[in-house]
């Protein structure tokens, strides 16, 4: 979610999970379109009319200027600032661990990887960077105020993290030496959606007793 505005309306989880599905639609549109009019004059209103055509994807009311914040939002946050608010909601640690995982992954693996490794590797690459962004949004949920975007979010979390088991999965069929590096990083993972579908029930149980 990228603004303030948008991520406090008063939502169900139908209503949220249409609003993310849009939103992801959006983003992968202006990536798909961004190679073929990058460096060029006008980039942005390029991208615009070519995205204009399926106008469910542009937001009722924004110009070219604001696509890209779609796709890049938040890149003047106080990362010293959110990093610590974040450690002190539900899911901060489980935050910290993908983070840490993900650069292990960069590091061991991806930095050593040569073919046939070397796609499905960076595959699993993605599937992190993925995961990790889905986590933060869910994170900065106010359990409190948030509730229904919350419960979206970690569901969400839960598909972006069984869809990385899967990659795991198909890089080590690639190298049977990633057989130890594949069932590392599946323990943790396995451990972090433990801990997300905790956080996702505590939220349903708060809603019942009320």
């Amino acid at each position: 979610m990228n603004s303030s505005d948008f991520r406090h309306r008063d939502w169900n989880e139908f209503q949220w999970e249409k609003a993310i599905r849009r939103d992801e639609r959006r983003i992968a549109r202006y990536f798909w379109e961004l190679p073929g009019c990058l460096d060029l004059p006008g980039e942005e209103d390029l991208i615009f009319e070519q995205m204009r055509a399926e106008t469910d994807l542009i937001p009722v009311g924004c110009g070219a200027d604001s696509i890209r914040n779609w796709c890049y939002s938040d890149l003047d946050d106080d990362d010293d600032e959110r990093d610590e608010d974040m450690r002190r909601r539900p899911g901060g640690e489980e935050c910290d661990r993908v983070d840490r995982l993900a650069a292990e992954w960069n590091l061991e693996v991806c930095g050593a990887a040569k073919n046939p490794t070397l796609m499905p590797s960076l595959a699993v690459a993605c599937g992190y960077a993925k995961l990790l962004a889905r986590m933060i949004d869910f994170v900065e949920s106010d359990p409190e105020t948030e509730k229904p975007l919350m419960r979206t979010l970690g569901k969400r979390t839960l598909a972006d993290l069984n869809e990385l088991l899967i990659l795991l999965d198909e890089c080590a069929d690639c190298d049977n030496d990633l057989d130890d590096a594949v069932d590392a990083h599946r323990e943790q993972l396995l451990q972090v959606r433990e801990r997300i579908l905790k956080i996702i029930a505590s939220i349903g149980a708060e809603r019942k007793k009320r």
